[in-house]
């Protein structure tokens, strides 16, 4: 067939296909969590932030796998019923535990899962008993029997450094 051009697919519309319509149990979950965000901002401005890491931290914990359907319509249920109890005009303060807060510190800082990449700094310290200052006693992380590099994350001091 010479002469003959090559077929090519075109594709008619270059508009992008409409999002998927979710699941009935993940749409449940996303009200959830919509509903609460409201129930935020319904509350004293000087305590919203503490809604607002109470309510991540219980979506967040424990850990569900969106296969495990009857976990996940258990949390649905406990929830809703926290999330009743929160809508509650008089409520407006929420405990925030110490956990609840380093759980958010670390993952705030936590990059992104896109960049898979992670930044580790090693310094090593070896000190002797000479370039010690007189008088002055020797650190137990001045030993000399581990010469191991210390690992420290991007960000902090390593110990020992001024």
């Amino acid at each position: 067939m010479a002469g003959c051009s090559p077929r090519f697919h075109v594709p008619r519309s270059l508009t992008p296909l409409p999002p998927r319509p979710l699941l009935p149990l993940p749409q449940e979950v996303l009200r959830l969590y919509k509903r609460s965000l409201a129930l935020i901002r319904s509350k004293p401005r000087p305590t919203q932030a503490d809604f607002r890491l109470f309510i991540r931290h219980a979506f967040r914990h424990p850990a569900l796998s969106p296969r495990d359907v009857s976990a996940v319509e258990h949390a649905l249920r406990t929830g809703t019923r926290k999330v009743e109890l929160l809508e509650n005009a008089g409520v407006k303060r929420v405990g925030v535990s110490g956990p609840m807060r380093e759980w958010w510190e670390g993952e705030k800082w936590r990059p992104a899962p896109s960049s898979l990449s992670t930044t580790t700094t090693t310094t090593t310290t070896t000190t002797t008993e000479e370039s010690k200052e007189p008088g002055k006693k020797a650190r137990a992380d001045d030993n000399d029997d581990n010469d191991e590099p210390r690992a420290v994350a991007s960000g902090q001091r390593p110990t020992g450094a001024p």
